[in-house]
């Protein structure tokens, strides 16, 4: 808001608050047009204000894409559109009208071309909701779908939804839909032991995947993949949804769809195997017929009543798909399969109707199989991870309001909120009480399950929201919240609003804590609903902690030193491919290691670093084969010495995870790479995490290693003290079977060390960072100065390629005293740990940062901002900077988790035009948008600045972010220079831990400083 707008501040003199106001906006106006990110491009903050409820709206962003993906207004204070109402009058115009002015906060470049209309629904107060799929170049993008609900004047209510940002790739297959489809039938045939011709599937359709949509593991990289649903040709609980890549054949992802449900027909297979479900001559019940005298039929027949009934006198809903959809059962269901026990010993919805086996036929059984119906026809949650365990939780919560009022079974008190108590051997899950059957009651518990068995523990984390539910209905004190319980109408209420209008497939349970709360703010005024009963709806979702990520699942990070800093013995950023470091081979079958990742035969952009472009790229192929990635000269290691590497992967596994297929291995060479051996036991953070599989023919079958999915980028640490006094050489070596794919291994960062507990005598020598292939683009603008910054860790963000990745440093806390993250004085080599950028990518006439001998603060050198470059290196110590210079130098990101304080401190001698070029220090939470403090005039002298990262512009208190990057930033515009433009020495990067005393250190500057002070914000994608 305009009004928060820090002035600027004369740090010698004083200045007219208008002409200071007229200087700012000059200087505005005047950033050269080529610029990384020119203020000029962003947004106004009264459009950013109006489209986001000028501070009355509820935010939320996501986890990963870090774009907006949930806003939420109360009905007295809706959002009014940006601009006039649209002339049409629907629905779908006033949401595309939002999404014209706002859709950049989501991460919508042009509406009108990546927005398609699914549904369209306006209730009977008027309002009005409408559900967009997102789509590139015409092709869908899987959970990319976002809803705008509106009032009847046309004034919007909420917006939620994931969306995609940034969508670049080749929708051209490469792949054709039959090869796609063979390799679904292959790989489902494999993971559950079927012959292809045992299995059909439907038409294969063209989409776009990457996993930051759905939170399950995998590379987080767009990838245009062939869709398929694979089913058996006879009876069989699976579903299975089928992601085969369409450049490079690999199956992306999988995942049995199957929900392990008054028109009604009940058929009756007597406990006799059969593939068939609805045989005429087994039908035993149909609507408004006599009992059979078969207890699970008649059941079955009642259950599925009381179930339509419960819906249609709550929520008006006719049946499972609102259109009176007949409901059809199948009761002591058997497979023709021997192997499988008949009895069966479940239950389960397969899209089209309930199937039981025997005694398993109970209310809540039944209610939770149609409600995986209605699941399916209205917020279509994927079975699969957090939208899954929420897609289980409706279930189980619909499954106990049935059971708990239609007056049949057991509902004494010991059995309340138990899900299943009337089955084969009892209860399964306790919505009470979750922990009490291994499922986790808040977000936070160390029972949340994060493998990928049970679709990523969908039936385990669903106790988060079943706790929610209990709490909302009877109420009660928990993890430290008090709830007043609504009772079961009010609750259900809420939860329909939710489940029919608020969901997208692909909504986490971030996006359910903010859409109860919207649900419950619509629905005040009906159904005896009050403004206090969102209050406790509020405090029972908080309880559960529903808006937290869990802890347990956090990509793991292995620390570089826990104390002290590193000295490296052997450090590759991989930024220099033809450094001659690195050589590949293959033991069996073809060499499939990249480096660099691109170009590579299949079409496939490889493209995944943490930090610069470049990173080692070894596919995971399709056939037999054992090839590896090795140093090409040994490292001297002495006591105490460590080696620690980043890397991410994707190896071929079984639908479950428990059957490894494809993995890697790091192992060692102490005679120049003539024997190697595995590295395993060395490792001490973040090892193998298992073995595997001898199956297939694979060459490292039976060993330990890794695989699976990595859940993104991982770092790993070995503690190489056992082979002190030896000449040691590393490589990657990975194994793979006789069929299907993957991504395979990504690998980056590698580093070979000891830890010191004093700053290292030098700095390591990474590659030279290349420029980046494109000039960078604006990125939608950061959240006004009235939004909260959201809680949740931003995701890893590209720089400079779209698919790079920056993972935090891990920090280990000490007793006292401030600790520096780092301490550059430019006396070795350049830029060390540091990112050097400049704007425009062109070979010639670049001007950088740069190490140089022209000015020191002490010591032989300093960094000069227009020292680098190919004209820069020839500038004489004394020359003017150029106009139009714009080049950064930024660390990170790095964790402020366990700090309770972090600043960024140099010295700076600085001559520039005053109120025109300028040094800025900025920070971000994203490596996109950037805020900070800047200065401009002349220093006349060495003067000390501070960067305070507990008070940032417009950012606030970083102390506790898990993620930080800070930068120098120097721009100048088109016209007038000064001399020699900007100096710094001395800078340090330091953090207090949590419990130290930190003294701050006094600022010293010319008492002739003649300097401007402002603050700024930038937003830019490298």
């Amino acid at each position: 808001m305009l009004k928060d707008m820090m002035p600027w501040k004369r740090v010698a003199i004083r200045l007219a608050p208008v002409l200071a106001a007229l200087i700012l906006l000059t200087s505005l106006g005047r950033l050269p047009a080529n610029a990384s990110a020119p203020l000029a491009s962003v947004p106004q903050d009264a459009l950013r204000m109006t489209c986001l409820g000028n501070g009355h709206a509820t935010i939320n962003a996501h986890k990963e894409t870090g774009r907006i993906n949930f806003v939420g207004a109360e009905a007295d204070k809706p959002i009014r559109l940006p601009g006039a109402l649209p002339a049409e009058g629907t629905p779908e115009a006033t949401a595309r009208a939002y999404l014209s002015a706002c859709g950049s906060l989501f991460g919508l470049r042009d509406q009108a071309s990546e927005l398609t209309v699914m549904t369209s629904e306006t209730e009977e107060r008027g309002r009005s909701f409408v559900r967009f799929q997102q789509v590139y170049q015409g092709v869908p993008i899987l959970g990319g779908e976002i809803i705008v609900q509106s009032d009847a004047s046309q004034y919007i209510l909420s917006v939620n939804g994931e969306i995609l940002p940034d969508v670049k790739l080749n929708t051209t297959p490469t792949v054709d839909a039959e090869a796609a489809r063979q390799k679904a039938l292959t790989k489902v045939a494999k993971g559950y032991e079927l012959s292809v011709d045992e299995l059909t599937t439907s038409e294969p359709e063209l989409w776009i995947y990457n996993p930051a949509i759905l939170g399950g593991p995998g590379p987080r990289l767009n990838r245009l993949v062939w869709r398929l649903d694979v089913t058996p040709v006879e009876l069989l609980p699976i579903r299975e949804l089928v992601l085969v890549d369409a450049h490079t054949g690999g199956i992306a992802l999988h995942f049995n769809q199957i929900d392990a449900a008054r028109n009604r027909s009940v058929y009756d297979n007597n406990n006799v195997r059969s593939n068939t479900l609805q045989n005429p001559a087994n039908l035993r019940r149909t609507e408004g017929s006599a009992a059979s005298g078969i207890l699970d039929v008649d059941r079955a027949y009642d259950y599925t009543g009381d179930t339509y009934d419960f819906y249609w006198s709550r929520h008006r809903r006719d049946s499972i798909d609102n259109a009176g959809m007949a409901l059809i059962s199948t009761t002591r269901y058997c497979s023709t399969r021997s192997s499988d026990p008949c009895p069966y010993r479940n239950a389960f919805w397969n899209g089209q109707q309930m199937v039981y086996g025997q005694g398993f036929v109970a209310d809540d059984v039944v209610a939770h199989e149609m409600t995986h119906g209605v699941t399916g026809r209205t917020s279509r949650l994927f079975y699969y991870y957090q939208s899954g365990a929420i897609n289980e939780a409706f279930s189980d919560i619909w499954g106990e309001f049935v059971d708990l009022t239609n007056g049949k079974g057991n509902d004494s008190s010991s059995v309340r909120w138990l899900v299943g108590e009337d089955i084969p051997g009892g209860a399964i899950r306790s919505m009470s009480n979750p922990p009490a059957y291994g499922d986790p009651d808040r977000m936070t518990s160390d029972r949340y399950w994060c493998n990928e068995e049970d679709n990523g523990g969908v039936h385990v984390n669903s106790g988060v929201g079943n706790k929610a539910a209990f709490l909302m209905v009877d109420g009660g004190t928990f993890n430290g919240k008090t709830v007043t319980g609504l009772g079961i109408p009010k609750v259900a209420s809420i939860f329909y609003e939710v489940q029919t209008r608020l969901l997208t497939s692909a909504s986490d349970y971030q996006d359910l804590y903010n859409a109860l709360q919207q649900a419950c703010t619509n629905l005040i005024g009906t159904n005896g609903i009050t403004a206090a009963d969102c209050q406790q709806v509020k405090n029972a979702i908080d309880a559960v902690e529903m808006n937290r990520q869990p802890s347990v699942c956090a990509a793991p990070e292995a620390p570089v030193c826990d104390t002290g800093t590193p000295n490296h013995l052997f450090f590759d950023d991989l930024e220099n491919p033809a450094s001659g470091r690195w050589t590949t081979g293959a033991l069996v079958g073809a060499n499939a290691w990249y480096y660099p990742q691109n170009p590579n035969p299949y079409g496939f952009d490889a493209a995944y670093a943490t930090s610069g472009q470049y990173n080692m790229w070894g596919y995971n192929q399709p056939e037999r084969g054992d090839y590896f990635i090795r140093m090409t000269s040994d490292v001297a290691l002495p006591n105490g010495a460590y080696m620690h590497f980043r890397h991410a992967y994707g190896f071929e596994d079984s639908s479950t995870g428990a059957s490894m297929y494809d993995g890697g291995v790091v192992e060692y060479s102490t005679d120049g790479g003539v024997n190697w051996n595995d590295a395993g036991s060395l490792f001490i953070n973040n090892g193998y995490n298992g073995t595997l599989s001898s199956g297939y023919g694979n060459p490292l079958g039976g060993r330990r290693a890794f695989g699976g999915e990595s859940n993104g980028y991982i770092s790993s640490r070995l503690n190489l003290q056992s082979l002190a006094g030896r000449n040691v050489r590393f490589r990657f070596r990975i194994g793979t079977d006789s069929s299907f794919d993957d991504y395979g291994w990504f690998i980056d960062d590698i580093r070979i060390y000891t830890c010191s507990t004093s700053a290292p005598t030098s700095t390591p020598t990474p590659s030279p960072t290349p420029l980046p292939t494109s000039t960078p683009t604006p990125s939608p603008t950061p959240l006004p100065t009235s939004t909260p910054i959201p809680s949740p860790t931003p995701p890893p963000t590209p720089t400079p390629s779209s698919r790079n990745v920056h993972l935090p440093l891990v920090m280990r806390p000490v007793p006292s005293g401030w600790q520096q993250l780092v301490y550059t004085t430019f006396e070795n080599d350049f830029p060390g740990p540091w990112r050097v950028y400049d704007d425009d990518g062109a070979v010639d006439g670049e001007y950088f940062w740069a190490r140089r001998s022209c000015r020191a603060f002490e010591g032989g050198f300093s960094g000069w901002a227009v020292g680098g470059g190919e004209n820069g290196r020839a500038l004489p110590c004394g020359a003017s900077y150029p106009n139009n210079a714009n080049s950064s130098i930024d660390f990170g990101p790095f964790s402020l988790v366990n700090a309770s304080a972090a600043e960024l401190r140099f010295k700076l001698w600085m001559n520039t035009e005053l109120n025109y070029d300028r040094v800025c220090a900025l920070a971000s939470v994203n490596a996109i948008d950037w805020y900070g403090t800047c200065w401009s005039g002349n220093s006349n002298g060495w003067a000390d600045r501070r960067f305070d990262l507990s008070n940032v512009y417009r950012l606030g208190n970083l102390i506790g972010r898990p993620q930080v990057w800070v930068e120098l930033w120097f721009v100048s515009d088109g016209n007038i220079t000064r001399s020699e433009g900007v100096y710094v020495d001395n800078v340090e990067l330091r953090w207090c831990p949590a419990g130290a005393s930190c003294p701050a250190t006094s600022s010293v500057e010319p008492a002739s400083a003649d300097l401007f002070e402002f603050p700024v914000e930038v937003t830019r994608s490298r």
